[in-house]
């Protein structure tokens, strides 16, 4: 049932992306004041716009509201940029990015409202939003003098980006957190055993508290020194399966060019299971990434990481991931992706296995509000030991179906929830390795 409804999922993007996505009339206003306030933005006059246009966006069912809003949001980021105080830029922008943000739940393809959000955000400091916007609008293929201002933007973001932070609630439901199997009766060559029911599938709901943050250090011009913690709290019903993680981490941050950057860090975390310290790891890891055109863009990652068990040194183990993936922009409204993995886990007992993995992913931002989104990951996991019972080496294959749906009408404190379903399938040929389960997710996610 999941994957058709998956299939389903992404038949909707399709046709809303073809269908949707038609660029809306302008309907410009008909009312003279509307018409007074746009002539005195002609002529750079936009605190005598402001006055004329804010009362009237009491009313949201006027059929030029579209316009209204527009004008009332380029003469509110117009006054912000200008010499006023630092308390009333922060209202004037934060109403022109309420004023570009309602023409965009209903309409998402109006490249210009889009463009002049983006701008609010830059100039208010929101440079992870406003980059999100300017590269959307990028993507659209807009005109030279047009794509030039907006990498000027580009390169200012890359550049003057200091303090970083983020924060997320999530609430999980997940009907099979131990990677239970389904039946405890199997043949094990021929012969009947029972497993105790401690391997049957066991539900759990609970909530996971993840954030941190960090700050970039100016080297040079194109070199940046990053200092950073993050920490991770989950609960759930039953307390033993809580945990909270800590870790710190610092290394450089290359500024290639204004289409490319590297990251690499090192990093000290510790883990807590319960309320008593379980294991602590460390490592290296990087990343990279390239806008090779407007549309396509290229990332890869890695990571080595050691893990130290507290209490049994058998279990310490390094283990050694990467991935290399790419983005297409469709269009500045659906974006799609792809990208490949794998790496090496080294147990201290050796047995060693070797994990690969492909994923391809689908995002639209239809009209009304609403944003859709999903994947697809294909994963096989070979050890270089044999299965219980079998004279064949370990071999696990997976599957992996999400999708996602958040509204951007919905917003509490500038925070959308969105819901997230993710169907998880794998097969082995060792007995305790099959399992199936499903997770949903509600987590609040910031608005745009």
């Amino acid at each position: 049932i999941m994957r058709q409804l998956f299939y389903i999922f992404f038949v909707f993007i399709f046709i809303n992306s073809i269908g949707f996505f038609a660029n809306a009339d302008s309907h410009l206003s008909k009312d003279e004041e509307v018409n007074q306030a746009r002539q005195h933005i002609k002529q750079a006059e936009f605190e005598q716009a402001l006055i004329i246009l804010r009362p009237k966006l009491a009313d949201s069912s006027r059929k030029d509201i579209t316009d209204i809003r527009f004008l009332f949001g380029l003469s509110a980021l117009s006054v912000a940029e200008a010499n006023v105080s630092a308390e009333a830029r922060d209202d004037l922008l934060d109403e022109a990015i309420a004023a570009f943000r309602q023409i965009l739940l209903n309409q998402p393809d109006i490249r210009r409202v889009r463009l002049e959000l983006a701008r609010a955000f830059f100039s208010k400091g929101d440079d992870e939003l406003a980059k999100e916007h300017f590269e959307r609008v990028l993507g659209s293929d807009p005109p030279p003098a047009m794509a030039l201002n907006i990498r000027r933007f580009l390169r200012a973001i890359q550049s003057r980006k200091r303090w970083s932070g983020y924060f997320s609630v999530n609430i999980e439901n997940n009907d099979n957190i131990n990677s239970g199997i389904e039946t405890l009766d199997v043949d094990l060559r021929g012969l009947p055993f029972r497993f105790p029911e401690e391997n049957l599938p066991r539900t759990e709901r609970g909530l996971v508290f993840s954030g941190g943050g960090g700050y970039q250090y100016p080297v040079s011009e194109k070199l940046r020194w990053n200092f950073g913690g993050d920490a991770v709290r989950s609960e759930y019903r039953g307390s033993d399966l809580d945990q909270t993680f800590l870790s710190i981490r610092t290394g450089p941050r290359w500024l290639i060019s204004p289409r490319s950057e590297f990251t690499s860090d090192v990093f000290v975390g510790q883990r807590w299971q319960v309320k008593e310290r379980s294991d602590r790891e460390f490592g290296v890891r990087y990343r990279a990434y390239y806008q090779l055109t407007r549309r396509i863009g290229l990332n890869s990652r890695g990571t080595i990481r050691r893990t130290v068990q507290r209490h049994n040194k058998d279990d310490n183990s390094v283990n050694v991931s990467y991935s290399f993936g790419g983005s297409y922009m469709f269009s500045p409204l659906l974006q799609g992706s792809l990208g490949v993995g794998g790496g090496e886990n080294r147990p201290r007992t050796g047995s060693r296995s070797h994990p690969r993995n492909v994923n391809i992913g689908l995002g639209a931002v239809l009209p009304l509000g609403w944003t859709v989104g999903g994947n697809v990951t294909w994963s096989r996991t070979r050890y270089k030991i044999n299965a219980p019972f079998s004279s064949d080496l370990q071999v696990n294959r997976g599957k992996s179906y999400r999708v996602y749906l958040l509204n951007r009408g919905f917003n509490l404190f500038n925070f959308s929830p969105q819901l997230s379903v993710t169907r998880e399938m794998q097969e082995s040929n060792n007995v305790l390795s099959n399992y199936k389960r499903t997770r949903w997710n509600v987590n609040l996610v910031r608005q745009f």
